[in-house]
């Protein structure tokens, strides 16, 4: 389900949080069920602490977004 403008939308969700969060993503590639990141996380923030900011913030956005997505 992620193509198109979701693909889109979900990568630049996640450089923008990685920006606030001030890690810098170095790959990112969204899969139509998965995506593959690799970047640096800061000392100052834990690594669930980030994955969680991520996935939380993307995926009700998406819900919000793109409720079709929920129901897949």
């Amino acid at each position: 389900m992620l193509d198109g403008a979701i693909k889109e939308m979900l990568e630049n969700d996640i450089r923008a949080l990685s920006e606030w969060l001030e890690c810098e993503v170095k790959e990112l590639n969204a899969q139509m069920d998965h995506v593959h990141a690799v970047m640096p996380i800061v000392p100052k923030v834990s690594v669930s602490g980030y994955v969680g900011t991520i996935k939380g913030k993307t995926a009700i956005k998406i819900f919000k977004s793109h409720p079709v997505v929920r129901s897949a």
